[in-house]
Parts: structure tokens; C-alpha cells; sequence
């Protein structure tokens, strides 16, 4: 068990690649729409380089089973996946992880598809897309939901009724990216068109403050703690609008365990090991976040104090972690929605597209 803090060291760097990477050349690959077809063909190929011979997990000299987790170490909402380590409750279903901090979704996505790492947690909506054209990766159980919202200015004519937002311009770090996705499906859910109703404009994370203060945007939209702290500093101006809790998502999850197709072939025991203790780690916080906030405060990447992490992991929904119908089900919702604002094809049908990227893993018994 790591419980130092230098254990955690390495967590922003990428491990060497090993023999059961296969022999795909790297590829950096762009997030958003235009990378998508490029996503699943490197997919694929990694799909045919590893089909021949899949090798087993390492072990440690405990007998652990050793696996890579791919992270997004700065969000509050992984807390419960870095506290569990500490705590044993990895260790209590056989596994030893190490953690590789992505911090843009096509980190995320080329790690699981160069074999660099065995589990991601990420947005489901990061996956969704990829996995409609293609991408060799099943979604194995939610974590939680709550980590994003919209706030607004209440200075610029924001308020807590969404048609406030109609002809304003909404600020977030990716056009095409999973924030996009997230809220304009929330809007189109309330009645507004997120085509047509509001403008949306890309800045890095750290301008959007500045872009609002200069009224180019009127809200804008993230995840936290970045958008809880930014309420917090903005002496009670922003207002938050939406989050994805709001509406019919408010017992939906927005995070997931994803791995690739030919690492369940190799170790289905391991997957869902590791997604019971993920979902272990989420009822620990959901029943004593600040005992999972103390631990991780020391490994955040944030200015997030230990009150703000704690407030955070509250508002947060960690009691929500579905497997099985229930992970497929929330799926195929998102699919339909998706599919009517035109981000997701047509001819693509929820059922079977939910149940082909998601894995029942329920069934299986730990050794």
C-alpha cells in the first residue's frame, strides 16, 4: 500500500510501455470531433496488436495484481479511487495501483489505447463519441455524479432561471469537448437550443475568469473544483445555472471505469475487482467525505482548501455508482439525447449502442 506521499511521486509521468503494448507507433490524438476516425483506427490497430497473445497483470511480491489507472489527478471527484489505496481497500481485492494523471481527454484516450494504461476514470461523455466511431473500449461501472456546472454573472443578467441565458455566450475550454456535450444537452432539455439560442466561445481554463470580467462571455462552464472555486472568489456575482444534477440527471452518474476490450479478455476477475473497490472507495466518501478529503488534500492540484474539497465530495453523488442494467440504461438515455441535438449519428440506435460499449461485470465472483 502506498500511504506516503512520495508513493504518489510519479503520478504525472507516463510509464514505459511493456511488451503487451503490442507495436503501434505512439500517436498524439487530437481531441474533439476531427480525431475521432483517427481514435478508432489507432483502436483497432491496438485491438489487432494485442489479440494474438494477451499476457496476464503483473503481480507484486505480495501477490497483488498490479494495475495502471489513467486519472485526472486535479479533480475533486477522483478523491474517493486515490483515498482507497491509503485506506486498503484496493489492496482488500487483490490490487496494487499506480496512478498516471491525464489532464485533456485525448491523454486519456490514447493511454487506454496504447495499452499505457489498464483502467481509466473519466467523463462518460468523453468516451461517448470515440465509442460510436468505433473505439475499442468498454464502460464497466459510474463512480458518481455532480462535478460540472454552469455559472453566470449576475452582473451581466444571469440568474438562477435558465432562459437567462438565451442570446448570451457561454464560455469553456472545448468547443467539441465533453463540457460542450454535457450542457447543451442540459439546455436542449429545458427548452433551449444550444445551437441557436446561445453562442458558446473557447478559452483556456485560467482566461475564463478574465473573459467574463471583460463581459466577453456571460457564463461559462466546467467541472470542479475549478467552477466551485471560481463562485467562491467572485464575491456572490456568479450564479450557478446548471450543473448534471439538474433535471431528470440528478440520479445519473457522470464518471466511469473504462478498459479496453482486450484487457477484459486477459483478466475479467481484475476489471471487476477493481470496479468493486472503486465503488467501495465511493461509498466511504459518500458516508465520510472528510475522512477521504484529508487524504487527498495532499496530492491536489488545486488551491482547493480542505473545506472546499470536503463541500465539494457533499455536493457530489457518490453514493450513484451503477453496474450492469442500470450503468446500460444511463447510457442509452444519454445516446438518445445526444442523437437529437445532432452530435451522435442518426441511424445510431441507444439500445444496441448501450449495451455494445458497456460490460456486465456483475456476474463475476472474486477469487
Amino acid at each position: 500500500m502506498a500511504s506516503q506521499k512520495g508513493s504518489y511521486a510519479d503520478d504525472l509521468k507516463e510509464p514505459v510501455p511493456d511488451a503487451r503494448s503490442g507495436s503501434l507507433t505512439k500517436r498524439g490524438l487530437i481531441s474533439g470531433a476531427c480525431a475521432l476516425s483517427t481514435i478508432g483506427l489507432g483502436a483497432y490497430l491496438f485491438g489487432r496488436a494485442v489479440k494474438a497473445s494477451p499476457l496476464p497483470f503483473p503481480k507484486s511480491a505480495q501477490g497483488l495484481t498490479r494495475l495502471r489507472v489513467s486519472l485526472p489527478m486535479s479533480a475533486v471527484c477522483v478523491a474517493p479511487i486515490v483515498a482507497a489505496e491509503h485506506y486498503g481497500i484496493f489492496r482488500s481485492y487483490g490490487i496494487e495501483p499506480s496512478f498516471l494523471s491525464w489532464t485533456k481527454t485525448d491523454a486519456l484516450l490514447e493511454t487506454l489505447a496504447t495499452a499505457k494504461a489498464d483502467i481509466g476514470i473519466g467523463m462518460i461523455m468523453q468516451f461517448m463519441k470515440p465509442l460510436e466511431q468505433g473505439y475499442n473500449v468498454k464502460l464497466v461501472a459510474g463512480t458518481h455524479g455532480g462535478c460540472m456546472r454552469i455559472v453566470g454573472s449576475k452582473k451581466q443578467g444571469i440568474s438562477s432561471d435558465i432562459t437567462s441565458l438565451k442570446g448570451k455566450t457561454i464560455g469553456l475550454t472545448d468547443i467539441n469537448g465533453f463540457a460542450y456535450n454535457t450542457f447543451a444537452l442540459l439546455l436542449h432539455q429545458h427548452g433551449i437550443n444550444p445551437n441557436k439560442d446561445v453562442a458558446w466561445r473557447s478559452y483556456p481554463d485560467p482566461l475564463l475568469p478574465m473573459a467574463l470580467e471583460k463581459r466577453d462571455i456571460q457564463a461559462y462552464a466546467g467541472s470542479d473544483p475549478l467552477m466551485y472555486l471560481a463562485q467562491e472568489r467572485a464575491n456572490g456575482d456568479l450564479i450557478e445555472i446548471l450543473s448534471n444534477l439538474s433535471g431528470s440527471w440528478h440520479n445519473l452518474a457522470c464518471c466511469v471505469v473504462a478498459t479496453g476490450t482486450e484487457t477484459l479478455k486477459r483478466d475479467r476477475q481484475t476489471i471487476y475487482n477493481f470496479s468493486m473497490a472503486a465503488l467501495a472507495a465511493a461509498e466511504l466518501c459518500a458516508n465520510d467525505p472528510e475522512k477521504v478529503a484529508q487524504f487527498y488534500k495532499q496530492y491536489s492540484k488545486s488551491n482547493a482548501t480542505l473545506n472546499d474539497i470536503v463541500k465539494i465530495l457533499t455536493m457530489q453523488t457518490h453514493h450513484v455508482h451503477p453496474m450492469k442494467e442500470d450503468l446500460c440504461n444511463q447510457i442509452r438515455l444519454y445516446t438518445q439525447q445526444l442523437r437529437d441535438i445532432g452530435v451522435f449519428n442518426s441511424t445510431t440506435d441507444p439500445g444496441v449502442f448501450s449495451k455494445r460499449i458497456t460490460e456486465n461485470l456483475v456476474a463475476e465472483r472474486r477469487s
